[in-house]
């Protein structure tokens, strides 16, 4: 399995280039080069695994063995999902007759995105271990995106992670996840926008209700809030703010150089002891 860019410039890449790659140099998205072909027979088999199962049998399709071994693999996806609140990790709930939905948000941070960063998260320990490297993820989130990143990394010793968010557009749950997550590896910042006049707080409901309680309490209804959630507001906080005067590009340049000569001096004096 090889994968290429959206806008065609860039190809025959492995599953741990795109891993690392993020955008491609092109400025695509990489998409596999083909889609493998399933049988129905294969298809009525999935459709009695679990979701762990499942995804095992998914991934196996997009990551060689030669890259992540089938056993590992296993292992990866079954430490991603061992942090879900319940043991299925997402649970199909029938509403009525033929009506059901998904939930997919039984993740740390109560958003469907704890799904994918688990995983991701896995993958790139894996391969930072096998290389004995280091490795700083930036984030630009809108929300759930920046605290599920955070959660899915928190304490890891292979990884840095910056992320910015939008002071004051977010829910305070969504702030708060990220601010209150302290560890060595996790900097947060707090981007202070061009004030918008005329224009209220617009929240996206991508994850569980427990994330937008003031748009549930307007309408009328009642939450019984998880602990985690109760209990964010009496942790501590760390991140620091971006001014709007700030060249925000330049700081958090500086900020991330700044961790990297921070590691290379860590790495050095552990060498020497």
């Amino acid at each position: 399995m090889h994968y290429c860019s959206t806008r065609a410039g860039v190809q025959g890449r492995s599953f741990r280039d795109v891993l690392f790659s993020g955008y491609a140099a092109d400025g695509g998205m990489f998409m596999p080069e083909t889609i493998p072909s399933l049988s129905p027979e294969t298809l009525l088999t999935w459709s009695r695994l679990s979701y762990q199962q499942l995804l095992c049998e998914i991934c196996s399709l997009y990551i060689p063995e030669q890259e992540i071994p089938r056993r590992d693999l296993e292992g990866l996806i079954s430490q991603a999902l061992s942090s879900f609140s319940i043991p299925e990790a997402v649970r199909l709930v029938q509403l009525k007759d033929s009506l059901s939905i998904l939930e997919l948000f039984h993740g740390e941070t109560l958003a469907f995105k704890d799904l994918a960063m688990s995983c991701t998260s896995q993958f790139l320990q894996y391969f930072l271990r096998k290389d004995g490297k280091r490795a700083t993820i930036l984030v630009g989130t809108s929300g759930d995106t920046g605290g599920s990143a955070i959660r899915s990394v928190l304490g890891l010793s292979e990884v840095d992670i910056v992320v910015v968010f939008p002071r004051r557009r977010i829910t305070r749950v969504q702030e708060r996840q990220m601010t209150t997550s302290i560890a060595d590896n996790v900097h947060v910042f707090a981007a202070l926008l061009v004030k918008l006049e005329h224009v209220g707080i617009c929240c996206i409901a991508t994850a569980s209700p427990a994330k937008f309680q003031e748009v549930v309490q307007k309408a009328g209804l009642t939450l019984d809030l998880p602990e985690a959630v109760q209990a964010l507001d009496t942790l501590e906080t760390r991140y620091e703010v971006l001014e709007r005067s700030d060249d925000w590009e330049s700081k958090l340049r500086r900020h991330i150089e700044s961790i990297s000569s921070m590691r290379r001096l860590g790495a050095a004096a552990e060498t020497r002891d």
